[in-house]
């Protein structure tokens, strides 16, 4: 007689009988845990929640606060995605309750009655929440012909062995340790020892000023007052009349004056407000203002962000100093001819590189005063 195997029951000469064996037990283990964890979902996906505390008013603002955190997620257009998120955490929620009831009140109970000496407890069986109308004389008859589905079932198999996040040990690090990386001549190395993301963060921390707010503001106001000063000039460079070589003088004097003056009183002030302003809320730490201790002061971070600020204001004027020379320059190169020409006394001509629309706003300087010395 012929008879249908399955793959399971195939076994081949030369394996092991043991190994085969329990694989095949492996399988069918499998298989039932498989099962129970079916039963047990379509049971308390099914069961009621009308009854079941869903999550609070507070409870909800919260998540919707952390969820809407970013500006782009406070639109109204989101609202019916926010609802529908919302109602699917609260089935979340409920489900989860009814998960906790239908498993674990059981085991209390039983518990309460072993303690209590009851002879209806016995054993290490489970036996599920009975439906309405069971009588307390009836918990047999419940559990026999009521939850047959569950009978000789584990509840430690009905969930994964990392389901539960409570049931995990917290771990020490949020990271997984890896091993330090050297380069060598291109090749990689791995170090014996491990690599300590706090340790390395802890670090980063104690070299870095990047770690306050009114660091970062503090230096974007800085760039913001240099890029301003970057853009003045010390000299005038464009004129919009000829002039004696006197009233140039005085012209150029007079800019040079009131330059410095904003330099000196504008400019550097500007810094000052915006250290102070920023930092006068800070307190005592690395970023003090109010220190008075010289080595304190000198261990701590104000007086890296004092000389990064230095270093800022020195790289501002220097470059200040040979844009307005450049400019300077380029002013009086522009009014100078490229090429003159004297065919007599009273016959000279000039000629000009092509002019800029720049150029053609501004008189030629030295040419209309050559015209003014022979005109007269």
């Amino acid at each position: 007689a012929e008879a249908v195997l399955t793959r399971l029951q195939l076994f081949f000469h030369g394996e092991d009988p043991e190994l085969f064996a329990d694989r095949l037990q492996f399988a069918f283990e499998s298989l039932r845990r498989a099962q129970s964890r079916a039963r047990l979902n379509f049971v308390i996906d099914n069961m009621p929640i009308d009854d079941i505390q869903c999550l609070d008013v507070d409870q909800v603002q919260r998540i919707l606060a952390l969820a809407k955190y970013p500006s782009a997620l406070k639109e109204g257009s989101l609202e019916p995605a926010v609802n529908d998120l919302v109602t699917e955490a609260n089935l979340d929620f409920a489900r989860t309750m009814n998960k906790i009831v239908f498993i674990h009140q059981p085991l209390v109970n039983q518990s309460r009655r072993s303690e209590s000496g009851d002879p209806l407890a016995g054993g290490d069986s489970w036996n599920p929440p009975m439906t309405d109308g069971a009588s307390s004389g009836g918990t047999a008859k419940g559990s026999s012909e009521g939850w047959q589905i569950f009978d000789e079932v584990d509840v430690d198999e009905l969930e994964e062995p990392d389901e539960n996040p409570f049931a995990r040990q917290a771990p020490w690090f949020a990271l997984c340790p890896v091993k330090d990386v050297h380069l060598a001549g291109g090749v990689v190395h791995n170090a014996p020892e491990e690599y300590s993301f706090t340790t390395t963060f802890s670090n980063f921390l104690f070299a870095s000023l990047y770690i306050k707010e009114a660091v970062v503001r503090t230096l974007c106001s800085v760039a913001d007052e240099c890029l301003w000063l970057l853009g003045q000039s010390v000299y005038t460079s464009r004129f919009q009349k000829a002039m004696k070589l006197e009233q140039f003088r005085q012209i150029e004097k007079t800019a040079i004056t009131h330059m410095a003056h904003k330099i000196k009183d504008a400019w550097v002030q500007n810094l000052q407000k915006i250290v102070l302003n920023n930092f006068e809320n800070v307190g005592k730490g690395w970023f003090s203002v109010a220190e008075s201790n010289p080595d304190t002061y000198r261990q701590g971070k104000m007086k890296k962000l004092l000389a990064v600020i230095r270093f800022m204001m020195q790289d501002t004027m220097r470059y200040f100093a040979l844009d307005s020379v450049a400019q300077y320059c380029e002013g009086l190169e522009m009014h100078c001819p490229t090429e003159v020409s004297v065919n007599s006394l009273l016959d000279v001509q000039s000629t000009f590189a092509s002019p800029t629309e720049a150029e053609l706003s501004s008189p030629r300087l030295l040419h209309l005063a050559a015209l003014d010395v022979a005109e007269a």
